[in-house]
């Protein structure tokens, strides 16, 4: 048995790969937060693909500021009660 940090970076992994949808936060010009739903996936390695569009305004942000979150978290249920990744 491995140990918790591995289990816990088990557990994330798989979570990512099932994931179809996040939440994408990113900073505006003004420095205000912008969120907003995208599509995603995972490449052979486990790192998330995002598809965005040039049209999208947080695409405009990321390319003023490359700094970003995205949450991912389990289908169904309660989202409170459900895992959630950062």
């Amino acid at each position: 048995m491995g140990s918790p940090a591995m289990e816990t970076w088990h557990e994330a992994r798989a979570l990512l790969a099932t994931a179809s949808h996040a939440a994408l936060a990113t900073r505006q010009a003004d420095g205000a937060p912008f969120v907003s739903l995208v599509t995603v996936a995972t490449d052979t390695e486990g790192a998330p693909l995002l598809m965005l569009s040039a049209l999208a305004r947080h695409t405009r942000n990321i390319e003023t500021d490359p700094r970003v979150a995205l949450l991912v978290a389990a289908p169904g249920g309660d989202p409170m009660a459900a895992a959630r990744l950062t």
